[in-house]
C-alpha cells in the first residue's frame, strides 16, 4: 500500500499491484493527483511488515523506492 501525506494533512492511499488480470497496467509507476497542494510524505508498506518513507515537498516528481 502507497500512502501519500498532502501538505495540508489529508491523506491519499493506492494500493500497489503489478500484473493482476489481463489487459492490466504492467508499469511500477502509481501517479497521484494533488491539485494545488504537493506531497508531503510517502511511505509504502510492503507485504512482509517493513515499509520505506520518504519526507520532503514534492510536485512533479518520481520518487523510487
Amino acid at each position: 500500500m502507497v500512502t501519500v501525506k498532502r501538505s495540508d494533512g489529508s491523506k491519499l492511499y493506492k494500493p500497489f499491484i503489478s500484473g493482476e488480470g489481463l489487459c492490466s497496467d504492467q508499469s511500477h509507476t502509481l501517479i497521484f493527483g494533488l491539485g494545488d497542494g504537493s506531497a508531503a510524505d510517502v511511505q509504502v508498506n510492503y507485504l512482509d511488515g517493513t515499509s520505506s518513507k520518504q519526507n520532503g515537498e514534492f510536485v512533479d516528481t518520481l520518487l523510487t523506492f
